[in-house]
């Protein structure tokens, strides 16, 4: 039990230091501090008003690749 408690403890450290790593580093380039755009490469976005209608309605959910920023 206490051994299986100390590799939980490393291994949350490990996740954490990685982590904030790869945020610091921010391999996307990603100008947002949206921690899914900066270490995984992409966001989702949920559409407040109906200014993009009718190809974009109001509460829809986007996907936004940041690599492409990258370019």
């Amino acid at each position: 039990m206490k051994r299986s408690l100390r590799a939980l403890a490393v291994l949350s450290l490990v996740v954490l230091l990685g982590a904030a790593t790869m945020y610091a580093w921010n391999p996307y380039t990603t100008a947002s501090y949206d921690p899914r755009a900066r270490i995984l490469g992409f966001t989702f976005y949920s559409i407040a008003s109906n200014a993009m209608a009718p190809a974009l309605l109001r509460g829809d959910l986007i996907l936004v690749i940041t690599s492409s920023y990258r370019v």
